[in-house]
């Protein structure tokens, strides 16, 4: 077998917790707690179940590689959601559509973009 097809039997290890900052304390939090994650001035924060949040040192575009994409889906420039924190999706202006979370509040807009309509469905569905 060649060193290709080795590296292509191995399956991507995901991340599976998350080291998360509020105040001067860190605070593990493991992936299967994570409702979403939000960039917001330049600061990126991971909302658990409880909705608590914390500071994590990511990017959203380092996120995308290091979560699983069956798990996570970013829904536009702003979020990463959880299929798991899901309580209802809604249709939006201009063919987009409005992701509510379950322990979220309504005032947190989380619209799926117009581009990533289709492909989030098909994530959604399974």
């Amino acid at each position: 077998m060649s060193t290709i097809n080795l590296l292509e039997d191995k399956k991507k290890i995901y991340k599976t917790r998350f080291l998360g900052k509020i105040g001067q304390r860190l605070v593990l939090v493991p992936v299967n707690e994570v409702a979403y994650f939000q960039a917001n001035n330049k600061l990126v924060y991971l909302a658990d179940i409880t909705g608590s949040k914390y500071i994590v040192d990511h990017t959203l575009e380092q996120l995308e590689s290091i979560l699983d994409p069956q798990v996570f889906f970013r829904i536009n420039r702003k979020f990463i959601i959880t299929h798991h924190s899901i309580h209802h999706i809604r249709p939006y202006i201009n063919s987009r559509l409005k992701v509510c979370l379950k322990d979220v509040s309504e005032k947190e807009e989380m619209i799926v973009s117009r581009e990533r309509v289709n492909t989030f469905m098909e994530w959604v569905e399974g």
